[in-house]
């Protein structure tokens, strides 16, 4: 057991990073909305168009990581990920993209590290 947080320590502190940083920003995004005299309802679209963004990345991940792979996959969220930051923050369904995208990718890390018929391609196809 411990073999397997010596081998993926860096992964596991990477996820946490991310998942305390999306749960800071959700916070601070609902104190800011009633700060600035939000109507609720207002607010609770802003607030569920995350996790509509977030099936939708569900959706679509799997099958990008069978076409091209963990690496392309990941150098295109990096791109994806600096692209929504610059300019789209406030659009709340594509930054549940950008923090869904890691979240898949590491289980299906994980996932090929455990059973060796689940093995990412190694090339595109």
């Amino acid at each position: 057991m411990l073999s397997v947080f010596k081998n993926s320590w860096a992964l596991l502190l990477g996820m946490m990073l991310l998942m305390v940083g999306n749960g800071l920003q959700s916070t601070l995004l609902g104190v800011r909305g009633g700060i600035e005299q939000f109507l609720p309802f207002e607010m609770s679209l802003i607030m569920s168009a995350y996790f509509v963004g977030f099936l939708g990345a569900s959706r679509m991940v799997p099958s990008l990581i069978r076409r091209v792979g963990h690496v392309r996959v990941f150098a295109a969220l990096a791109s994806f990920i600096s692209a929504v930051l610059v300019i789209l923050e406030a659009m709340r369904y594509l930054s549940s993209f950008r923090f869904s995208f890691p979240c898949h990718l590491r289980r299906s890390f994980c996932r090929s590290a455990r059973h060796p018929l689940l093995k990412p391609p190694t090339q595109c196809r």
